[in-house]
Formats: structure tokens, sequence, C-alpha cells
């Protein structure tokens, strides 16, 4: 710790457990240095500040939860009393599960550039584990707390934190930049927001965010449900079984446009075309839709349950995109059985 700028970590009992370490020389590594796990410090349950903020925490029953000492001091300074910090490390369920006692509303403020956002999306997965849906502030692009109260001031800091959005619909609309800037598949964007809100515990708030991320992706609502119950876990994986969008056969995109718009399927009754298919999968789902009356994607997936079967489903739905509307359904239908 020489050269060294000190913080004393105090637990919740007001009694020092551990210091961190801030160089003063700019050109000194590391940047900082915490004092090794121990049998009274645990860097995954600690906060810096919690001992003097909790009953503010608790007073204002909200917790401001930012990166680090820095940070928590620029917050402070500036006025802001219910916040903490961790202790270079990630947020985690145990600090989540300190936290809970006093409180069970969280916004936390993140530095504005790539790994702050990243760091936001790991979070989420510890909140929804613990049941809670906290807001998030994305600071400005090279902005951390301590430059934002400097040249903005506190109250514009207070105002990002009361109309913070909540750190899933961060999560959501993320994943659908993603999506549009092409770093993601439609299906593998719809698969990884389907995972997640299957964690969370709010049927109200669940089947609300399903009916969001449908309409930014523009599939059915219906889809997204249906991965979230059933498809978590089974949708193959990018690279793997069957082909991509591109190369989707006309078995397949038979398939999509009927699952899109099952109203479509007296088309294909008419034409007795099913002992035509060749893909076993894709016959076995139209028999089940044609013979049993079954169209609703949920109870498929219901129906072929741990199978290709079910796979297929889950991939069929999200590699057609184009499938937007019943006419469109309706012509690529003919174009299939032709």
């Amino acid at each position: 710790f020489r050269g060294r700028l000190m913080f004393p970590i105090v637990n919740v009992d007001g009694k020092v457990i551990g210091f961190g370490g801030r160089v003063i020389d700019s050109e000194g590594e590391p940047k900082y240095i915490n004092s090794p796990e121990s049998e009274v410090y645990h860097k995954r349950s600690s906060f810096y500040g919690f001992d003097n903020m909790r009953e503010y925490i608790r007073r204002a029953r909200r917790a401001i939860i930012v990166e680090g000492y820095m940070d928590f001091l620029s917050v402070y300074s500036s006025g802001i009393r219910n916040v903490v910090a961790t202790l270079g490390t990630a947020l985690t369920r145990d600090h989540v599960g300190v936290l809970k006692r006093y409180t069970d509303r969280y916004v936390v403020v993140f530095d504005g550039d790539e790994s702050g956002i990243k760091a936001a999306v790991r979070s989420l997965d510890v909140f929804l584990e613990e049941g809670l849906l906290p807001n998030v502030v994305i600071l400005p692009e090279g902005t951390d707390p301590d430059s934002f109260i400097s040249s903005k001031g506190k109250d514009e800091l207070l105002s990002l934190i009361e109309n913070a959005p909540g750190l899933l619909d961060f999560y959501i609309d993320n994943t659908v930049r993603e999506y549009r800037s092409g770093n993601l598949t439609l299906k593998r964007s719809v698969k990884e927001i389907a995972d997640v809100l299957a964690k969370v515990n709010d049927p109200i708030a669940k089947n609300g965010y399903a009916k969001k991320a449908a309409e930014k992706l523009g599939v059915r609502e219906n889809e997204v449900l249906a991965l979230m119950r059933f498809g978590k876990g089974q949708a193959a994986k990018p690279g793997e079984g069957a082909a991509s969008s591109t190369q989707v056969n006309h078995e397949k995109t038979l398939l999509a446009a009927l699952l899109k718009f099952p109203e479509l399927s007296e088309t294909i009754s008419e034409k007795d075309i099913v002992g035509d298919i060749i893909n076993p999968d894709v016959k076995a789902v139209l028999e089940e839709m044609l013979s049993s009356g079954v169209h609703d994607a949920s109870a498929l997936l219901q129906i072929f349950q741990d199978s290709p079967a079910q796979t297929l489903i889950t991939e069929t739905l999200f590699s057609s995109p184009g499938i937007s509307d019943r006419d469109t359904a309706g012509r690529m239908i003919e174009t299939c059985i032709k």
C-alpha cells in the first residue's frame, strides 16, 4: 500500500475489515489494490460507504449503486447520501442480499462506455435471481459520476436517477440495437430475451416485457412467450443443426408461414400435400396442426417437448422474418406448394 491513497472498508457494525489503495503516481500499476479475502473481509458482499449510508438508504427507500471508491465520493460530496459502491468487483447476489435488508428499490449507475453497458447487462441476472427489477443510469459516453457532476451538477444527476429506465427495459433495447446493427440474428435476439424473461417472477411484468420485445423485434408476442415457456436451452446454437435463414428450404418456409398465420392451414388441407413432405419433423408438426387442429406455438412446443421437432419449431419461428403479414404468408405458401 506504499504511495497509495487509502480507503478503509468498514462493515455494517462500523469495524474496519480491509483496505483499498489507489495509486497516487499516475504511472503506478495496478491502479487499485484491495486487501485479500479473509475471515472477515469478503469482497463479494462488502460495500464502500455502506456503514454510514445504510440509514439514508432505509429512509430514501432506495439504494444508488456505483462502481468504486471515487465514484462514491463524487456522488456523496454532491450531497446525495443513499449511495454505496462495490469494491472493484461486479455486483453479486451477496451484495444484493445485504441491500435487501434495507430496500427493494435500486438504481445502478454505470460509466458511459462499452464496459459500462456490458456491466449493466451482466448485473441483470443478479437482480432477477433475487426477484428484483432495478433501474439503471448509463451516463453519457466518456463520462463517469465525477466528471458528470463536475460538468452538469448534482441536480442533473438526480434527474437521471429519478427518470432512470428499468434495467430490463435497457437490456431489451440494447439487444434490439445489437440485432438492428447486424451483431445478432433475429432468432438469437428473441432467444436471449426469452431466456432472460423466463427468470422474471412477476407474471404481469413478464408478459408486458414479452409484448414490448415482440413489438420492437417485429415478431408475434406468442412467439416470445412460447420460447419463455418451453424453448429455454432447446434452440440450436448459431452454426449448428438446421440451415441459416438464407438457406431455408420450402418445407420449413411452409411451416414458418403456418406457424405465424395458422388460419391459412386450410390451404394445406385442401392440397393434401403432407404426404409429400420429406423432412420427418416438418411432417410431424404439420400433421399435428392439420389432424389435431393444434395451431398455437406454445401448445406445439409442449407436445414436441425435448424432441428435434421442438428445436425445429423454435428455429422456424424466427428464421423467416420476411413473413410479415397474412397476404405475404399466403403467397409464400402457394409458392412452396408449387
